[in-house]
């Protein structure tokens, strides 16, 4: 009866075991009753093939536990928003698209603005549009024309008025093929005259600037040539022709820079070499019943003539008295009774360039002596 038992329970005991091993289903969470397993029965020691079986059987469960049907549909709805959120940004990018295109298709390009301004001495261009241009084209009365590809939708240009009466054309075209074009008529009288410079020897070292001009002149400058600034001078009232200024020339011979300017902006320039050269100094006076005389020049003298009341007196290099480093020269004369006439001609050893001769003064005077208002 026991042995009877025992071999149910075996048969029992090998029924269980194979149960766990054909069930697919055995996961690491599940529960069995181990006690009725006897330990010390050899034919539940599985050999190698049945080893590898429920190796296989494990290793297959637990990879269908990391994807489990709930985990699979998460993926399919997150692929499922991310499709409507593309749809959405693809179907919003296509309706602007759309609308634009429409506003577009339905906003009006009107034809180009022209506008034409004077300022000045110039024309001035303004073209506007509310589209896109695409080419101008100017000129003054069919010569010169200017024809440029431009884009945007605004263009400026200034362009000189021409002398005398001219028309300026314009056109304008922008990207749809529409076309204006204007004109407008300038009228200027533009004074092309350079002024006139010329220079007025003075002497004793002085010389005088003149610039004319047929309308009105503005001013004159002049510079030394060993001066670095220009002395300038402006016209005395609005609408003056001419400018005069004097110059006393400095010693020796030098280069004047001339420049005059009319206000309509023409110019005129000259230069001149200028001799500074100084003539004599003669002082003719009155001293009681006497006539003293004072001839002086720096240089010295080359001739000295004196006439008194007929009487002449020469001094030159024939002179037993003659000096060329004497640079005073007095003389003194007695009056004789009625008029008295003295004349004087002093030449000096500076060398005159402009007049190509040596500097040279006059004098001539008259004065009536009468004994009996004398005391």
């Amino acid at each position: 009866m026991n042995q009877i038992l025992a071999t149910n329970n075996d048969n029992n005991d090998k029924k269980k075991k194979e149960e766990v091993i054909d069930n697919n289903s055995f996961e690491s969470n599940d529960s069995y009753d181990l006690s009725n397993l006897n330990q010390d029965d050899s034919s539940y020691i599985p050999n190698n093939d049945y080893s590898n079986s429920y190796s296989d059987s494990y290793s297959d469960s637990y990879s269908n536990k990391e994807k489990t049907p709930m985990d699979k549909k998460k993926i399919i709805i997150i692929f499922a928003i991310c499709i409507a959120v593309f749809g959405i940004a693809l179907i919003a990018i296509f309706a602007s698209s759309a609308s634009k295109k429409k506003s577009q298709k339905n906003q009006v390009i009107a034809k180009p603005e022209i506008v034409i301004e004077e300022d000045g001495n110039n024309a001035k261009i303004l073209i506007t549009t509310n589209g896109t241009l695409s080419k101008v084209t100017y000129y003054w009365d069919r010569t010169d024309i200017k024809e440029s590809n431009v884009s945007g939708n605004k263009f400026e240009e200034s362009v000189v008025i021409p002398n005398g009466k001219n028309t300026l054309y314009v056109s304008a075209q922008d990207s749809t093929g529409q076309v204006t074009e204007t004109t407008k008529e300038f009228r200027k009288d533009y004074d092309t005259s350079e002024p006139i410079i010329d220079i007025v020897q003075q002497g004793d070292g002085l010389f005088k600037i003149v610039a004319t001009d047929e309308t009105s002149m503005d001013y004159i400058t002049y510079r030394w040539e060993d001066e670095e600034d220009d002395t300038v001078v402006k016209a005395d009232n609005e609408g003056d022709t001419k400018i005069e200024t004097t110059i006393d020339a400095s010693r020796g011979i030098y280069k004047i820079y001339i420049t005059a300017v009319d206000t309509s902006g023409n110019i005129a320039t000259d230069s001149l070499s200028v001799q500074g050269a100084l003539t004599p100094t003669i002082d003719v006076k009155r001293r009681g019943r006497k006539i003293r005389v004072k001839i002086s020049h720096d240089k010295g003298f080359k001739q000295v003539e004196i006439y008194v009341n007929g009487e002449v007196e020469v001094y030159d290099e024939n002179s037993p008295d003659y000096d060329e480093n004497l640079t005073l020269i007095e003389r003194s004369y007695k009056l004789q009774e009625g008029e008295n006439v003295v004349a004087i001609v002093a030449t000096s050893l500076e060398w005159d360039e402009q007049r190509q001769e040596y500097t040279k003064k006059t004098y001539s005077g008259t004065t009536v002596y009468e004994p009996q208002s004398e005391e």
